[in-house]
């Protein structure tokens, strides 16, 4: 899973592999390490919540996560729809389908890409 953050803008763009994780599961996440130590890490995801009544996104101790309702999240990864798109507090959130990247060849990315 990518994370792309601009402004009051942040993007998830999911491979095939990330899609079918997320709805088996009911979420996905990642990290990044800055240091050995954990505290120092940051991470990011998504939630599946059949609670969600419309998609959040939350920042709480370097984690940044969004939460979306199930049957969006389900609709949108059985469909030919590319993303997923709202805005809630002003903050742009986007969910993405991950496509190949025609100009990179070698992109390993591209192999699991829609």
């Amino acid at each position: 899973m990518k994370l792309r953050i601009k402004g009051d803008s942040i993007r998830f763009r999911l491979l095939r592999s990330e899609v079918a994780e997320f709805i088996e599961k009911g979420f996905i996440s990642e990290e990044t390490r800055f240091s050995p130590d954990s505290a120092d890490n940051f991470y990011y995801g998504l939630i599946a919540s059949d609670e969600a009544g419309e998609i959040e996104a939350k920042f709480e101790r370097g984690r940044i996560m969004a939460v979306l309702p199930r049957v969006v999240v389900e609709n949108w990864a059985n469909s030919d729809n590319v993303g997923i798109e709202a805005s809630p507090n002003g903050l742009n959130v986007l969910v993405e389908k991950d496509f190949a990247c025609p100009g990179r060849p070698g992109d390993p990315d591209n192999a699991d890409a829609y």
